[in-house]
C-alpha cells in the first residue's frame, strides 16, 4: 500500500486535514460540504494544487512556462 501525505491547513488559527477526500478537524470530524469548498479554495491559493494529490517534482518547478506551453 503507497504512502500518501496527509494535506494539513490552517485557516483562521483552526487546523483541518485532508484525507480519505474529505476535510475533517485533527481530532476526525468531518466538516460541511460548503466549508471543504472554501477549504479547497485555500489549500490551492496556497499550495497552488488540490488537495490529495502529489506535490510537483522538482524537475517540472524548473521548467520554463513558456517552453511548457509550447509542447
Amino acid at each position: 500500500m503507497p504512502r500518501i501525505a496527509i494535506d494539513q491547513l490552517v485557516v483562521n488559527g483552526q487546523s483541518f486535514v485532508y484525507r480519505d477526500k474529505h476535510w475533517t478537524t485533527p481530532t476526525g470530524y468531518r466538516v460541511s460540504t460548503s466549508d471543504g469548498q472554501r477549504l479547497t479554495v485555500a489549500f490551492y491559493e496556497k499550495h497552488g494544487r488540490v488537495p490529495g494529490s502529489p506535490p510537483p517534482s522538482k524537475r517540472a518547478a524548473r521548467r520554463v512556462p513558456a517552453v511548457q506551453a509550447a509542447r
